[in-house]
């Protein structure tokens, strides 16, 4: 074989080599080029499906915030508007005609007194009751004395004595038996138990929901 068939034939050779490394290169970058597609596809699903569930998560967490202060608010009211209501019963309580409010300041006295206690009377009762307390409890058999005004009271009478010392007033009434009240008062505005039931059935919603 002449020199120049020999250093074609290596020519062709080294050039069919070249271009099986070429080829092969191209399809290793082309797999390189896919894979790296197929992960960037699977990055942005996974991306876009945090994103949704968090844009969800934020979604429920406004929702049941936006619930929560709806609830609160309505709770807010209806304490207020219970509140009013027992502040009227106390109002109607003071503004009684004058008889009958000694009356009924007489009964609660004597349902606290013992015997032997002393009555004072608010200052701003005292035109009102000075006359009448003391026949009105005679006549409910309360034993205590009557001193006259005192400083410590402005409505309703203070009672004292070796073992009690109290208030006796529509205020102090209604708000001894307060918890009463709000059940009677909001049963009858509501429906329901008081502010605290709109409450409890709202924190178990919000429960359900936290579901």
């Amino acid at each position: 074989m002449a020199l120049a068939d020999i250093v074609q034939r290596i020519t062709e050779d080294a050039i069919a080599e070249a271009a099986e490394i070429l080829r092969e290169a191209d399809e290793a970058a082309a797999d390189v080029r896919a894979q790296a597609q197929e992960r960037a596809h699977e990055r942005t699903a996974q991306v876009v499906a945090h994103t949704k569930a968090e844009a969800e998560a934020a979604g429920r967490t406004r929702l049941a915030t936006a619930r929560l202060a709806a609830r609160d608010n309505a709770l807010a009211a209806k304490r207020h508007l219970v509140e009013r209501v027992l502040a009227e019963v106390v109002a109607r309580l003071e503004a009684l005609p004058a008889e009958e409010y000694a009356a009924f300041i007489a009964r609660e006295v004597a349902r606290v007194a013992r015997g032997g206690e002393a009555l004072s009377i608010g200052q701003e009762d005292h035109a009102r009751l000075s006359a009448r307390i003391a026949p009105s409890l005679a006549t409910v058999g309360a034993k205590v004395s009557v001193r006259g005004a005192t400083a410590a009271l402005d409505r309703g009478v203070l009672i004292e004595g070796d073992r009690v010392r109290v208030e006796v007033s529509a205020r102090a009434l209604v708000s001894s038996r307060k918890e009463r009240l709000v059940t009677v008062v909001s049963r009858v505005l509501f429906g329901d138990e008081g502010p605290e039931a709109a409450s409890r059935a709202a924190a178990a919603h919000g429960g359900e929901e936290a579901t």
